[in-house]
């Protein structure tokens, strides 16, 4: 399941990386939104991935005045996403919901960045 996880999270950003280098054919955006799709249903922590994979590339559109192509390439993912969870809706529980979850979103809300200090130093 990780080696899946990772390969499809590798996949993903090459795509991503392919329409930054002015790619903008369809089949590319189905492929982006194949493998987000697989992704989601691979692991739930995919979505972690690919809140940063998304991030990036928006952020990229704006600063390049591509409103358009960010308009399509937000469409497409939203698509495949909603798609995913209506396959599996468990995935909204097992994200926010289980003990790693409740675990993640309090840490989350306490905002103490010395909790985060201490952990990333190991």
């Amino acid at each position: 399941m990780y080696h899946t996880f990772s390969v499809i999270v590798v996949i993903e950003i090459y795509l991503s990386m392919l329409l930054l280098e002015g790619k903008k054919d369809t089949w590319l955006y189905v492929l982006i939104g194949l493998f987000s799709f697989v992704g989601t249903l691979t692991h739930y922590y995919f979505y972690v991935a690919f809140f940063f994979i998304a991030a990036y590339m928006t952020i990229w559109y704006l600063r390049n005045k591509s409103y358009r192509e960010m308009a399509k390439y937000l469409g497409v993912l939203a698509g495949f996403e909603a798609l995913s969870v209506l396959l599996w809706p468990y995935v909204i529980k097992h994200l926010l919901f289980s003990d790693r979850g409740e675990q993640a979103l309090g840490n989350l809300k306490s905002g103490d960045l010395n909790y985060y200090a201490e952990h990333l130093k190991g």
